[in-house]
């Protein structure tokens, strides 16, 4: 598995406490080590400058949405896939509207890895009604997407996402802005050039910035 997106407790139709916990997983039963390396030695500055080393190249491993229900009553679990996740390439990086984690949720916001065309686009996955909406645009490569809650939302996915985007025909890198109901870009911003990164994080303010280092 990867990074989890969200989990949380539900009540069954028969009473019983069940927690649900939804992550990217390999569909075919691999795991995410090829051979005697794991797919972040691609990170390394040894492997990094080694031209003859192609990682990704080998990785076969298709990636899925999948959800696991765990029933604290029976200690039984059950599994679904979610259907229309693509295949072929790496979902992850989940991010949800911070305010759903750990309840019932319906929206996903991933990162998706093509790794035969080296491109990174994003995925917004409606959970509830089961269908995928797709941003991409070739030599765009996206990091992982933020949500930013509308602070006047009503529904779920009122709000934005950003990311940094490396432009790799100018070789420069920007700063992205989403409308999180249907992925349409409000913005492009010039940014100093920044590397591909893997985490981002969203502050609504600068005290809570600081509230944050010292955690």
């Amino acid at each position: 598995g990867f990074h989890i997106v969200n989990s949380f407790e539900r009540e069954s139709d028969e009473g019983q406490i069940e927690v649900v916990l939804d992550a990217p997983v390999a569909a075919n039963g691999a795991d995410s080590k090829i051979g005697d390396h794991c797919v972040y030695d691609i990170f390394k500055l040894t492997y990094m400058t080694n031209p003859d080393f192609d990682l990704y190249a080998k990785l076969q491993t298709e990636i899925t949405l999948r959800r696991f229900v765990m029933n604290m009553a029976t200690g039984t679990m059950t599994t679904e896939d979610f259907p229309g996740t693509p295949r072929d390439t790496l979902i992850d990086f989940p991010y949800i509207n911070p305010l759903y984690q750990g309840h019932d949720y319906c929206y996903a916001y991933l990162q998706n890895w093509d790794l035969k065309e080296s491109e990174m686009s994003l995925i917004k996955y409606d959970i509830c009604r089961k269908q995928m909406h797709v941003w991409y645009e070739s030599a765009r490569s996206a990091a992982e997407p933020i949500f930013v809650p509308n602070p006047a939302a009503t529904d779920e996915d009122d709000g934005v996402i950003i990311a940094p985007v490396l432009n790799t025909n100018s070789k420069t890198s920007e700063l992205m802005i989403w409308d999180a109901n249907d992925m349409s870009v409000k913005a492009v911003l010039q940014t100093p050039h920044v590397p591909l990164t893997l985490h981002g994080m969203w502050f609504a303010n600068e005290e809570v910035f600081y509230i944050f280092l010292n955690i």
